[in-house]
């Protein structure tokens, strides 16, 4: 080293290059601390090379193989089934066209009961509602007392204008015997004659009251018109009933119609005969369209249509009044289906997990069509030969490895 610094240039530190992290592949964040440790044991800065040598040598001996083992074990737990399903194959079949529809139950045609008698009190109610009756049945009966007095009272009338017409028809026929004789007058002829006939009327007369008072007495029985079921009970048992007041309202045989209302736009596939399906709580009861009103409804134009159910299927918890929804079946068509719960919804759309080649679960974006029962129609993004993840696929991811437990087609 030269002692003179006005003869001698001062030295220049030399500043090792620097080498990449990279040189032990990916065992570049160790660097920096390995180098330190390097440089406080050699003390001398020439030895920079060396040094940095040296410590990529320690971390490729120490660090390398822990990295190694770490991508081994994310390799070997990607590879492990990560949830057990069941796949099966989805299934094709023909399935009803519909259109769907609501409306209420109502009673196709009702019977109004009504008291014929007035001013007498309900004596006893032998109807409830929701009971079925028979032509003929006793439904309730009123108090008839004052009815069977006025009976005897006309019956007493009836006997007094009898022997008044018996008196009558004596004297016109004395009459009519004397007067050739110029026994009688004629005047006195002609007032016989006006009396029997006068006796004649009184008595027929007689015998309407009696007839309208007996006509009450048996109204006050009142009887089913016609098999049916009692819709709604109005009377209450001792009240006196005006006449003319509704009693009870019934069901006709018992049969309910579904009045489904339908917009003008849809009502272009129903006619009269078209098969429908009515969901109500007890299960789908079937029917067909007996009749289509002529006019829409001037506050929503909708077309009321009347179904008729079939009686051999309607249930017994079935009521007049109850809302419903149903569906039209207007044709039938093939449809490739699998069950319901194969099939979720993320983010408004519809997907699918079907096994892919190699044991994991791939999603697939499906579009849905029509349901019947626990199974829905797949329009598009699977085939035939797909197999579909049956159930779990809230749990999965695509690309997830599945274990398969049970393969099947979808019965």
């Amino acid at each position: 080293m030269c002692p003179d610094t006005s003869i001698c240039p001062p030295r220049q530190e030399r500043t090792p290059p620097r080498l990449k992290p990279a040189a032990c592949g990916p065992f570049g964040p160790a660097w920096p601390r390995l180098s330190a440790w390097v440089r406080r044991r050699t003390g001398d800065d020439r030895d920079m090379r060396r040094s940095r040598f040296f410590a990529a040598a320690l971390g490729c001996v120490f660090i390398g193989p822990g990295l190694a083992l770490s991508q081994q074990g994310d390799a070997e737990r990607a590879a492990v089934p990560v949830l057990t399903v069941s796949a099966l194959a989805p299934q094709t079949g023909t399935w009803p066209v519909s259109v769907a529809a609501s409306g209420r139950l109502a009673a196709r045609d009702e019977i109004v009961v009504a008291a014929e008698v007035g001013g007498q009190r309900l004596k006893a109610l032998h109807a409830e509602a929701g009971s079925p009756v028979q032509r003929g049945a006793l439904l309730a009966e009123l108090d008839d007392a004052d009815i069977l007095n006025d009976i005897a009272r006309q019956e007493a009338v009836l006997l007094s204008a009898q022997a008044a017409l018996d008196l009558a028809l004596a004297n016109a026929e004395r009459g009519r015997g004397l007067s050739g004789t110029g026994a009688i007058s004629r005047q006195q002829k002609l007032e016989y004659d006006i009396a029997e006939r006068r006796a004649r009327a009184d008595l027929q007369s007689a015998q309407a009251t009696l007839a309208s008072s007996r006509l009450d007495l048996e109204r006050t029985r009142i009887l089913a018109p016609d098999d049916a079921v009692v819709l709604d009970r109005a009377a209450v048992e001792g009240a006196v009933v005006a006449a003319g007041q509704e009693l009870f309202r019934l069901i006709r045989a018992g049969r309910i119609d579904w009045q489904a209302e339908l917009p003008a736009v849809r009502l272009g596939a129903v006619r009269p005969g078209t098969e429908a399906v009515v969901a109500l709580p007890s299960g789908p009861v079937q029917g067909e369209v007996r009749q289509i009103e002529p006019a829409a409804s001037a506050a929503d134009a909708r077309v009321v249509v009347h179904v008729a159910l079939k009686p051999d299927a309607m249930p017994p918890d079935l009521k007049a009044g109850l809302f419903a929804n149903g569906t039209f079946v207007t044709d039938r068509s093939p449809a490739l289906h699998v069950p319901a719960d194969a099939v979720l919804m993320r983010d408004g759309f519809s997907y699918a997990y079907v096994l892919a080649a190699d044991g994991t679960a791939e999603r697939r974006r499906v579009e849905t069509g029509r349901r019947l029962g626990d199974r829905i129609e797949i329009l598009s993004g699977l085939d035939k030969g797909a197999r579909v993840i049956q159930a779990g696929g809230a749990f999965l991811s695509d690309g997830a490895a599945v274990r398969v437990v049970e393969e099947g087609a979808g019965q």
